[in-house]
């Protein structure tokens, strides 16, 4: 019928529960696609997803054989897979795309893999069954020079990025997302997890982004973290014990080591994104730095004055261990000192 096909599952006796989310009730759902193999239809079903193509040309991947899903438009679907190239030549470098026609991704197809799919996934299509958005603020994603304009807006369990084109609109889950920093008064910093490391996006606000905001955000990326002993990262306990007959244990000397502070910094034709970092003292910190283009000088990054350097090979991140930072600025650059950054501790 050239349009997506939901066959619903009707749960009878043994056959199982459907799920108690009514957007990702038991379902398959049926994608006409061009793909590697020719034209044909891309199945999800529970457990697997089928593509159906020209004879010879079909394969089916269990969900946890998708290292990630990226809805990247209504039309377009990539799967980024363990496995290299095959015999079958399915994609390049592991990457498979599809290309829905007729027909487009919807939100309930979104839901359903939101729902099934462990690893990080990002989709230009809203989930079905968000619900009410908590806030917005009106932002431009700085990319590539240029930038979109859009509402960024907060929901009960992600943030979505809202963009006239539907090819620029973003939803990534709360738990997708690495961390959230304010680089300025009006500059937000959203660093999300991709299939192999971490990847920054970086919005200009365009109206204020109270502090209530921002900390709901920051609350979603970061929950409390259950510890052993049942005590949560607040130290408060998590559940009540019953009394001891005996006497008190003596305390325990706990000696924590300080988390590692990652922060991602995009190489790209308008030069380094974003342009500042501000991290805390004492605490180790890492700079994870991925070259998106080659129309700049950027095939070198500098720390400081020459103590650390290292080459960036095209879209393949780079870490580098900057350990822990005394207050004040510490500078980065490439290689012909023609793009700059800084990085401040406080």
């Amino acid at each position: 019928m050239g349009i997506l096909i939901a066959i619903l599952t009707l749960a009878i006796g043994s056959a199982g529960a459907v799920s108690a989310n009514p957007a990702v009730a038991q379902s398959t759902f049926v994608l006409q696609v061009d793909g590697p193999g020719g034209h044909g239809t891309l199945a999800f079903s529970d457990e697997r997803v089928m593509f159906a193509g020209a004879p010879g040309k079909s394969r089916t991947w269990m969900y946890e054989d998708l290292k990630e899903v990226r809805v990247e438009s209504p039309t377009r679907i990539v799967f980024t897979l363990y496995e290299g190239g095959s015999r079958l030549r399915f994609g390049h470098r592991g990457r498979v795309t599809f290309t829905v026609t007729p027909g487009r991704v919807d939100g309930d197809l979104v839901a359903y893999l939101l729902h099934r799919i462990p690893r990080p996934t990002m989709s230009a299509v809203k989930p079905a069954g968000l619900g009410d958005v908590v806030a917005q603020v009106p932002v431009k994603h700085n990319r590539h020079g240029r930038g979109q304009m859009g509402m960024l807006q907060l929901y009960d369990g992600g943030l979505a990025f809202d963009a006239p084109r539907a090819a620029d609109s973003r939803y990534w889950r709360a738990r997708d997302i690495q961390s959230v920093a304010r680089v300025s008064p009006f500059e937000l910093l959203v660093t999300v997890y991709d299939s192999d490391s971490t990847r920054p996006f970086d919005f200009t606000l365009r109206a204020e982004m109270s502090a209530d905001v921002f900390d709901a955000l920051w609350a979603q990326v970061n929950p409390p973290v259950v510890r052993a002993g049942g005590v949560t990262s607040g130290g408060s306990p998590a559940i009540d014990r019953e009394p001891s007959s005996g006497p008190p244990p003596a305390p325990m000397a706990v000696r924590e080591e300080p988390s590692t502070q990652r922060i991602s910094l995009e190489i790209t034709e308008a030069g380094f994104v974003p342009l500042r970092f501000e991290v805390e003292t004492g605490r180790p910190v890492e700079l994870v730095v991925t070259r998106t283009t080659d129309k700049t000088c950027g095939t070198e990054i500098v720390i400081g004055n020459g103590s650390q350097r290292a080459d960036l090979p095209l879209n393949e991140p780079v870490t580098l261990k900057l350990g822990p930072l005394a207050k004040g600025e510490l500078k980065i650059s490439c290689g012909m000192a023609m793009l700059k950054g800084t990085v401040v501790a406080r």
